[in-house]
């Protein structure tokens, strides 16, 4: 398991993540995604560490290491977030530069962004 301070110091140490730590809203942001991700199943919580769910039978969700869901729930925003403001998406992948309707293999796909910058990408381009 890690700590989320462990989780921090290797977040910190990726250089293309580097940009993201100038945020002041940074820890609060990877508090509240270990929080999720443990309401989800995806990660264990044992005293200050945090594990990977492998899928065991007592977990609470039925998410196994290295497969996800054919469908994942809804999101919903927290009470602080839904005043927070979002960038207008930018409707061209970043990555291969499709759009919605053809992705890099010429397949409509739609596209995840980003509510902070508005930059924008197809799932299968961000494997």
């Amino acid at each position: 398991g890690s700590s989320l301070r462990n989780i921090e110091k290797y977040l910190r140490s990726q250089h293309d993540l580097a940009g993201i730590f100038n945020n002041p809203v940074f820890q609060r942001r990877l508090r509240l995604g270990a929080k999720r991700a443990v309401n989800s199943g995806r990660l264990l919580k044992e005293g200050p560490q945090y594990k990977v769910n492998q899928g065991s039978s007592e977990s609470r969700g039925t998410y196994k290491y290295g497969s996800f869901p054919a469908s994942l729930p809804p999101v919903s925003l927290l009470p602080h977030e839904k005043d927070q403001p979002r960038a207008d998406p930018i409707p061209i992948c970043s990555f291969c530069l499709g759009t919605k309707e053809s992705n890099r293999e010429k397949k409509p796909e739609g596209l995840l962004s980003c509510a902070d910058c508005g930059s924008s990408g197809h799932p299968s381009c961000l494997k």
